[in-house]
Formats: C-alpha cells, structure tokens, sequence
C-alpha cells in the first residue's frame, strides 16, 4: 500500500473497521497498518480565506470563505476542496465558523457583514446570520438573525459555535462581548452571557467548546484570554472565571474539545501555533504541539489528526499585501497521539443521581400459598436529577428474575440504560424489598458501555417504591464511575 493509499484509507474508513474514539464528535480512524501522516487538503480559490474548518466522520472537511462567500468540501481523500454551497444560498455573507453536526443532519455557519474590515461579498442578506444547511446535501434549513450590537461603532460578529448534548447552540459574538444561544426549537437566537471583561472595543470572543464538566470554554482573539464560564442546572450562565494560564496567550482561535478536561486551539500570525490546553480548576497548562505556521486560523480533529487551517490574513487585510498573490491554503495535517504519549489516556470520575418510572409487564408462578417465582422486563423512562447530563430523558429496560417468600422478595437481572443518542450503559443488578411496603433496594454494577460510555465501570446502588398493584414504580439511582480512555474520546458529561 502506497503513502498516498494509506493517507486516503485512514480518512475514509468506515465503522465495520477497527475504530478509536477519538473525538467530541465521535470521529473515527481506522487502523489498517502502522499509521501513518494524512496529506494536506489545499483550499484552491484564490483571495477566497476561508477562517474556519469542520469535519464529519467520514474524513470529509468543510470550509468556509471569509472573502469569497461559499462553503468548500473536500471529500474524504481528496487533497484539493471544490465549491459546495455557492455565495448568497441561504442569505451567506462572509463566512466565518462553520461546525458540522452529525446528530442532527446540520451545518451550521456564521454569515457576517464584513465591510468594516474592507471585505465586501457582493450576493447574501444583512444582518449578519447563524445559517444552518442540510450536513448531506448543503440545502438552505434556516436563518437566524443576530440580535443588535451592545457597543457602540462595531456590527454584531457571529464567529463560532459548539452544540450541547440536548440540542443547544452556544455562539460567540466578538464585536459584542456576548455569547448567544439557540434552544433547541427556538426560532431566535438570545443573550446567554456577558462579562464587563468582554465589553470592550476591537474583536474578543472567539473559540467555543464544552468539556465533560459541562461548563462552557471560550478563548479571546485581542488580547489575552481563556474564559469558563458554568451552566447552571437551569441552563443559564453562572459564574465566568478567566483561568490562570500557564503563559500568555496571542491571537488564541480555533478552540476544540480534546478529552475529558483538555482543549485543542491555535494561536495565529507572529505566534503560529497548534496548543493543548489541560485544565485543572481555575489554572490551564497550555503546551505547544507544533509550531511553525504562518498564519493559523482554525482545527478540526479527525481521528487523531488534527487538521490545522493556516490561512495568514495579512494577505486580505492589510491594503499592500492583498495585491499580491498569498501562500496556498492548506488544512495541514498534525498527528496527535504520537505527538502526545503522556496525555494517551485519561481518567474520568464522577457521580450523579437519576429518578425513573418504570413499569413492569412479566409473570407469577405460585409455588405455594407464600412462596411465588416470576420473570419478566421492567421498562422506563430517566432522568437525571440535575435536569441535564448523563442519561437524561433515557430510557431503560431490565429483563428479572425473582423470588418471593413469606412476603420478602429478592430478585436479581441486567438493564441497559440508553440515553438520549443511543450511547447504553449495562448493568448487573440484585435487589431485596418488602412485598407488603412495597419497598425495594439493591445494588448495581456497572458493566460497561458503548459510544460516549465505552469502558465505563462503577455502582449504581438504587432504591424503589411500588406505585400501585399495577406494576408501576419509581426509583432512585446513585451512580458513582470511572472511565480509562484514549485522549480526545467523546466522555460522558455531567
């Protein structure tokens, strides 16, 4: 197998092949052979700069065009990108962030008017937009306005956005000092967060990701920054701590989830830059993977490459240089585990709680008048008790078998709970109650999992209470987890 041939099967590979979770996006690399680098994707349009780069699971990358007003794709392979979504479909003015969203079929992108910054996109719509595009196809979904600029001389900027489990979109508004959000449903974005610390003039907010903690992570472009920023059980902002990080920061771009309490971003011209940021309370170690770009403007992570757009924009800003022919835009390729052996496997540990009704549809053997056998699947709906994160709005079914003797029961089976993307967790289970209280509590052994929760272990101890004689009952569950996987994985969220 030729270089080329092993470059074109690692971004192609599908999932009846040997997969490595390696991503918040549940990306996949196959493994065919000792791995080797992928090759650099060339974004061929001249003056087109595009800022951002996203990816589906497949290995294809998208593109957005700052100066040209289009969306590129590069299919998974390809060396060379080709126009997908032509300027002004769905209203596009530049394009900035673009983010692929396979749970939901979307693309989403970030329309702006940017004249202020001497770039003019003669087709699209004002005011600047969150666009959203059918992921398979490119056709138009839908459009939502940015709401009014909060300071004055500077147009709303929608610059990058990440997707909560539940739906959310969070996105960064750098000429605002805002993040807005997008409920799942809603016909509009909203203010979600503000900070005095953001308020000020030239471009601030930039980067967007969320770790397993749940909370929200941005990084600044103008000046020197990485913010967190707590969503509280309610889904609104909490407290927004700048974090204590190890150097300073300069033109931070790009952020990206890589694991369970890491990030991945770059810093763009003077610096040129791919970081890996690993956050520990309010303090952040930032670590250099590569340096020696020219002007890096956004990453995407795919298996474990990460894709590095540089893209200098001096060469469409600055007045002289934009006459003059640029450097090729690339999305140049960076190998990460090799890169990084000590960060390969990581830890999670947590605890959470969830309530559930269950019904149970099974049958009674009677032995004799106090001893009875039975068997059946109890069947439920989960939430959990912090009205997000894991297993929320679930689903559980748990085959048993049981026995009762003089008005005490024991009874013992399996459950798989799944929550809302399909990802399951399994557990072993055996319990004891008192058939006239109607009381029952066990113990759970946690088995193991698929997708976000594959490698999973732990208890569950649970407590439950018949409702009625009709097989209805409630039940509380304490779990308690740990988890050992590679770097980067997509990890269970509170």
């Amino acid at each position: 197998m030729t270089y080329n041939a092993v470059a074109r099967a690692h971004r192609s590979c599908r999932p009846r092949d040997i997969v490595l979770t390696l991503s918040a996006l549940a990306l996949s690399v196959c493994l065919p052979a000792p791995l080797l680098a992928a090759e650099a994707v060339v974004v061929p349009f001249s003056h087109d700069f595009p800022e951002s780069i996203t990816a589906t699971s497949d290995g294809a990358l998208i593109f957005s065009s700052f100066a040209g007003g289009h969306i590129s794709r590069a299919a998974p392979g390809a060396t060379e990108a080709s126009e997908w979504i032509k300027p002004g479909t769905n209203g596009l003015l530049s394009v900035l962030g673009v983010l692929a969203d396979e749970k939901s079929n979307t693309l989403y992108a970030c329309s702006v008017d940017a004249s202020a910054f001497g770039v003019v996109v003669p087709t699209g719509t004002k005011p600047g937009a969150l666009k959203t595009f059918d992921l398979k196809t490119g056709a138009p979904k839908a459009s939502y306005d940015m709401p009014p600029g909060t300071i004055a001389g500077q147009t709303p900027l929608c610059n990058d956005m990440v997707v909560a489990d539940d739906g959310t979109v969070y996105v960064t508004d750098t000429l605002s000092g805002r993040i807005l959000r997008l409920k799942k449903g809603a016909s509009a974005l909203e203010t979600w967060a503000t900070d005095p610390r953001w308020d000020v003039k030239g471009p601030q907010l930039d980067g967007i990701a969320i770790l397993a903690d749940g909370n929200i992570y941005a990084n600044i472009f103008e000046g020197d920054g990485l913010y967190r920023i707590e969503v509280k059980p309610d889904g609104s902002a909490g407290a927004i701590t700048k974090l204590d990080t190890s150097r300073k920061l300069y033109h931070s771009d790009g952020l990206r989830r890589f694991g369970p309490s890491s990030l991945i971003m770059v810093e763009g011209e003077k610096v040129g830059t791919l970081d890996l940021i690993k956050v520990s309370g309010d303090t952040a170690k930032i670590e250099t993977v590569q340096g020696g770009f020219d002007g890096p403007v956004s990453l995407v992570q795919v298996g474990d490459v990460a894709y590095v757009l540089d893209d200098p924009l001096r060469y469409m800003l600055d007045p002289e240089l934009s006459k003059k022919p640029g450097p090729p835009i690339r999305a140049i390729p960076v190998k990460l585990p090799s890169a990084l052996p000590a960060i390969a496997q990581e830890k999670t540990l947590g605890n959470f709680r969830t309530h559930a009704g269950f019904k149970d549809i099974g049958t009674v053997t009677k032995i004799t008048d106090d001893h009875t056998i039975g068997s059946g699947t109890v069947w439920g709906v989960v939430f959990n008790d912090a009205g997000r994160g894991l297993l929320n709005m679930g689903t559980a079914i748990c085959p048993y078998f049981s026995e009762a003797v003089g008005g005490e029961l024991s009874n013992n089976g399996e459950c798989t709970w799944s929550d809302a993307s399909g990802d399951k967790i399994f557990t072993r289970w055996s319990g004891k109650g008192d058939m006239k209280s109607g009381a029952l509590t066990g113990d759970q052994t946690i088995q193991g999992g698929t997708g976000k929760f594959a490698g999973i272990e732990g208890t569950a101890p649970f407590k439950c209470q018949a409702l009625n004689g009709d097989g209805q009952f409630a039940c509380t569950t304490d779990w308690s987890y740990q988890m050992t996987s590679m770097s980067g994985s997509s990890e269970p969220k509170q």
